[in-house]
């Protein structure tokens, strides 16, 4: 009998060596209103994020998500900076590099499957995307990003 344990305990252990760790990425989705950070390796071990609902920058926050991390847009969910109120201010650093850019991607492969990145017109003159990557966005006739404001202004390289 103690054979027997020994053996189902091994093949167990093999099993869970062969399969190796887990990757899972963190959920995040509702309203920011404090200076929030995504980080490759903090809070999600993997750098690796789900947009499960929509989600909304506000209240005088800065949502900052470190280079080389990946969101996925969970289907026909997208990340809005701003209120929608017209009062409530919110940021948005999206600062990748050349060797590490920030992925937005939907969850299905298909255009039109999130809403993607939306500017309201109560997002601060400091948000920043560089060295991003914006696909699969456009659902409900939007594009991947779409700024409601009266000007937007190219950073000078």
């Amino acid at each position: 009998m103690k054979s027997y344990h020994v053996i189902v305990v091994s093949l167990l252990v093999i099993a869970l060596v062969a399969v190796g760790p887990v990757s899972a990425e963190t959920n995040i989705s509702g309203t920011i209103t404090v200076n929030t950070t995504l980080g490759l390796t903090s809070p999600d071990p993997d750098g690796e994020y789900r947009v499960t609902g929509n989600l909304t920058v506000q209240a005088g926050a800065i949502l900052t998500i470190e280079p080389g991390v990946l969101v996925t847009f969970n289907n026909y969910q997208g990340i809005y900076i701003g209120g929608s109120g017209g009062t409530s201010p919110g940021t948005l650093i999206a600062d990748g590099t050349s060797a590490q850019p920030i992925t937005f991607t939907a969850a299905s492969s298909a255009p039109g499957m999130c809403s993607g990145i939306r500017f309201r017109n109560t997002a601060t003159d400091s948000s920043i995307m560089d060295y991003c990557i914006v696909e699969y966005g456009g659902y409900s006739g939007s594009s991947n990003i779409r700024i409601l404001r009266q000007y937007l202004q190219a950073r000078p390289y």
